[in-house]
């Protein structure tokens, strides 16, 4: 069954259509399809319920706190980072290139899709924090524009 999804994204709406055919995902938007293979998740193992004993005392515990979630990195001013886990596929632009806003930078693979990274502001490239074929997790900085 296709499915039209619509999301916002750098505030820009886009809209995709999607249909499953079991362990693979196909999209389409602007007339261009993309197919991705879903993977499955793994369940936790279950434990082996224990032999029946006799009932364990109750011990009262003090209430932990759980851990707040970790913030993101402090960016550095003008930092450009990246839109999700991926690899750095190209760099289109080098140390001290002028860039406009709205200009592509780079591309990264991710989930053998290629997704390109737009610049969000204008000015010169004062430093790329990465390189073709690295790594890079959602929201690590890639480049500052100043």
């Amino acid at each position: 069954m296709k499915k039209t999804i619509k999301f916002l994204y750098k505030g820009k709406s886009y809209s995709v259509e999607a249909e499953r055919d079991g362990s693979t995902l196909n999209i389409t938007r602007d007339g261009t399809s993309y197919s991705v293979t879903l993977l499955e998740e793994k369940q936790p193992a279950r434990k082996a319920a224990p032999v029946a004993s006799a009932p364990a005392p109750a011990v009262s515990r003090p209430a932990t706190p759980s851990p707040a979630p970790a913030a993101p990195a402090t960016a550095v001013p003008g930092a450009l980072v990246a839109p999700m886990t991926g690899t750095i596929k190209e760099l289109k632009v080098a140390k001290g290139d002028q860039v406009s806003s709205g200009q592509l930078v780079m591309v990264m693979e991710a989930m053998k899709m290629d997704i390109e990274v737009f610049s969000d502001r204008s000015g010169a490239v004062k430093d790329i924090f990465v390189a073709p074929g690295d790594n890079v997790r959602e929201k690590q900085q890639l480049l500052q524009i100043g």
